[in-house]
C-alpha cells in the first residue's frame, strides 16, 4: 500500500502529512496523514456530481479538511513546512505549520455552521507552543 500512497504523492495527485513530533513527553502518533490534493478528483472518484450530493456524503469532512490544507499550504509557499499533530489521548492540530524548527501554527479544521475548538485541540496547541 505504501508503494502505491509513494507514487501518488511522486505523481503530486496526494500530499503526505507526516507527524509533528519533539520532545513532548507525550505518545504521539508517527502515522502520515493522506490528503487527495485536488478535490474535483476526489469528488470525481467518489461520483459525486452534485454540491447537494457533496454536502450528503459521508466524505465531505475529509473534502473540506484537504481543500483547506492545499489552500494554506500553498498560500505559506515554502517558508513553513507542513505536519500535523495527534497524541494517543487523541489531542490533535489537523495542520502544524513550522518555521526553522519551531511550530508557528496549529490549525483546527471543522466543516460547520457552528464551529466549536475543542479541548484536544487546545491541549495539542499548548503542547505546540511549549516548543517555541
Amino acid at each position: 500500500m505504501n508503494r502505491y500512497v509513494d507514487l501518488l504523492v511522486d505523481l503530486g495527485l496526494v500530499r503526505r502529512l507526516q507527524p509533528w513530533h519533539a520532545n513532548t513527553g507525550k505518545r504521539i502518533t508517527k502515522s502520515p496523514k493522506v490528503h487527495v490534493r485536488d478535490s474535483g478528483l476526489l469528488h470525481a472518484l467518489l461520483e459525486i456530481g452534485a454540491l447537494d450530493h457533496l454536502l450528503g456524503h459521508p466524505s465531505v469532512g475529509e473534502s473540506y479538511g484537504s481543500f483547506v490544507v492545499e489552500c494554506l499550504v500553498d498560500a505559506v509557499g515554502d517558508s513553513a513546512q507542513a505536519y500535523h499533530y495527534r497524541t494517543a489521548r487523541g489531542d490533535e492540530a489537523d495542520l502544524v505549520l513550522v518555521r526553522g524548527g519551531n511550530p508557528i501554527a496549529a490549525i483546527e479544521i471543522k466543516r460547520s455552521t457552528a464551529p466549536v475548538v475543542s479541548g484536544g485541540f487546545r491541549r495539542a496547541a499548548e503542547d505546540l507552543l511549549r516548543h517555541v
